[in-house]
């Protein structure tokens, strides 16, 4: 699919899958993502302020300059590529310098 840009604050997608999706920038603040699988999607930028991740599967998707509070990943499953992409963004929230 090709969401980008897509309003999908405070919506429900419990169980579902998300596949070779396009959802760069995508608003998912407040959403219901629990259980929720993101395979191989482009999730760029996209804003998970309050979202429900737990169980969310995001592992094999793109998530460079997403949008977040560090709660707000809780439960979220992510590979070891990822850590390191979530790591420069908290780096940059917290104004830290990472060489």
């Amino acid at each position: 699919c090709k969401a980008d840009l897509a309003q999908l604050r405070g919506t429900a997608f419990r169980n579902s899958r998300f596949e070779n999706c396009d959802l760069r920038e995508c608003d998912l603040r407040m959403a219901d993502l629990r259980n929720v699988r993101f395979e191989d999607c482009d999730l760029t930028g996209a804003e998970f302020y309050g979202a429900k991740l737990d169980g969310a599967d995001l592992r094999g998707s793109l998530l460079e300059g997403i949008k977040f509070e560090m709660m707000d990943l809780r439960g979220a499953i992510i590979d070891n590529e990822q850590l390191l992409t979530l790591a420069r963004s908290l780096a940059d929230y917290a104004g830290l310098t990472v060489t």
